[in-house]
């Protein structure tokens, strides 16, 4: 499975935006928004000329945002798939409110559960949706892990002898071992899509109490329909 860090250079596509420009500024077809450009400078002080597009984004308020988050381009990528599914199934005469349980694996295929299951497998075979999906689901998965980790530092710190310490290391082994096997499952309703992974997780990483256990057999529940 990737890394974090080799997921969020695929969600940038920074590269290929970087080298478009640099194509067209060497053809003189240079249609990138320009920066602001400096015109003179009388001792200390420089006159700043704004370019066309500069103008019109600080008259309108806008401030651009050159960068994303790794975490902010996959919120946007899962909002956006979000709401293109939601007006797929509802097209497809599938009740927004219903909630769609989908399980997507290691090569992108899509299986789903319940009375709508051949009308979604028959929109994702075949369909860049199913990749998308899949990114999305193997960020949130590692990301799960890498806060079941932070949960456990927290934890052994918080030891007061070895048994809590030891205690704390047989928690993060279940939180990991669930986070596998929840991997690749999705759910889908009123227009949000969360994965199995980042629903356990936000139950397993608040201080541990005898609640949470029932917060992980709920998780679980969700693997009784693909069993």
């Amino acid at each position: 499975m990737a890394s974090i860090s080799g997921l969020s250079k695929d969600f940038q596509g920074a590269s290929s935006t970087a080298a478009s420009a640099k194509s067209d500024a060497a053809t003189g077809n240079d249609t990138a928004p320009k920066p602001a450009r400096a015109t003179a400078a009388l001792g200390s002080a420089v006159i700043v000329e704004l370019s066309a597009q500069a103008k019109a984004l600080a008259t309108a308020g806008v401030t651009p945002q050159l960068f994303k988050t790794p975490e902010e381009d996959i919120q946007q990528r899962t909002e956006a798939l979000a709401g293109k599914l939601t007006d797929v199934l509802k097209r497809a005469g599938i009740p927004a409110d219903e909630t769609i349980s989908l399980k997507v694996d290691k090569f992108g295929r899509v299986t789903a559960d319940g009375p709508y299951k051949k009308k979604i497998e028959e929109y994702f075979a075949d369909n860049a949706d199913a990749k998308e999906l899949r990114a999305i689901v193997e960020y949130r998965t590692l990301q799960a892990t890498q806060q079941a980790l932070e949960a456990l530092a927290r934890e052994k710190k918080a030891a007061r002898n070895d048994d809590e310490t030891q205690e704390a290391n047989t928690r993060f082994l279940t939180r990991a071992n669930d986070i596998q096997r929840l991997d690749g499952q999705v759910t889908l309703q009123n227009g949000k899509l969360t994965t199995g992974a980042q629903d356990y997780i936000t139950s397993r990483t608040v201080p541990v109490t005898a609640d949470d256990v029932m917060s992980r057999d709920q998780a679980l529940d969700r693997l009784a329909a693909f069993s």
